[in-house]
């Protein structure tokens, strides 16, 4: 009866200590939330990922663009911003000296020399100018990508900290959890043992059953495998009525 006693005090202590665990590993979880703080840094990882496959490519093009500006700019030195081009005097010129009556041998076999922009030299300047644009836009846009990156990386790099560090408090609480659970069936089952031998010890259980005659013949190893069962069946049942009558009658003692 003291040993009984005993074990049913060290029960309720074991049961008290598996519910306060399962209400901390319960607290803890809709607290912290891991899951879903888990799932955040999963699209933070992702985000930072495009961007750092962003920034790869655009330092590619920054750097086609450049080569190519450089290109622009040393072939625009084999070309002279204009190019002269001999012409007959202007009609405008021819006109004048006609309207003013001058004497037009003057300017007989004469030639005026214009100049007019040359155009390879302004096709040239024209894609300078697009590629210059270009590579300003390219080296803004990487900066921001930088920016952000750095920004992400630290949100990303303290959110993983932080599920990290909530991971491991919810395994030891996990743990301590299975811990108590173990150690409260344990004593359950020692309980039902010591409940079915006091038992039996007083002559408490006794079986009765009426033979009952099979209508045709039954195998020996049928007859082996059902009385397994049956057996294995009823003594499940006794320690389970046991264990639960002392469990009772420590609850409420006479």
């Amino acid at each position: 009866e003291a040993s009984q006693s005993f074990l049913y005090s060290e029960l309720k202590k074991a049961e008290a200590e598996m519910v306060a665990e399962e209400r901390k590993l319960s607290e803890l979880s809709i607290k912290n939330n891991i899951d879903l703080k888990s799932s955040e840094l999963e699209v933070k990882k992702a985000k930072l990922e495009s961007i750092q496959t962003a920034i790869i490519g655009n330092e590619k093009k920054l750097k086609i663009q450049q080569i190519r500006l450089t290109a622009l700019k040393n072939e625009i030195k084999k070309h002279k911003q204009y190019k002269s081009m001999a012409k007959a005097v202007a009609d405008d010129v021819l006109w004048d000296k006609i309207i003013e009556g001058k004497d037009l041998s003057a300017v007989k076999g004469q030639k005026i020399y214009s100049e007019e922009l040359n155009p390879i030299y302004r096709k040239l300047e024209s894609e300078i100018a697009e590629v210059a644009v270009d590579v300003e836009f390219l080296l803004n846009e990487l900066n921001y990508l930088k920016s952000e990156k750095e920004i992400l990386y630290k949100d990303v790099y303290a959110l993983e900290t932080k599920v990290a560090e909530l991971k491991i408090i919810r395994d030891e609480s996990s743990r301590a959890h299975t811990i108590a659970k173990t150690r409260y069936n344990s004593l359950f089952s020692r309980i039902t043992e010591v409940s079915i031998a006091s038992a039996a010890k007083l002559g408490d259980i006794k079986i009765i059953s009426k033979a009952v005659v099979p209508d045709s013949p039954v195998s020996p190893k049928k007859k082996k495998i059902a009385g397994v069962a049956a057996a294995a069946g009823f003594f499940m049942g006794i320690a389970a009525a046991f264990a639960a009558g002392f469990i009772e009658k420590q609850k409420f003692p006479a």
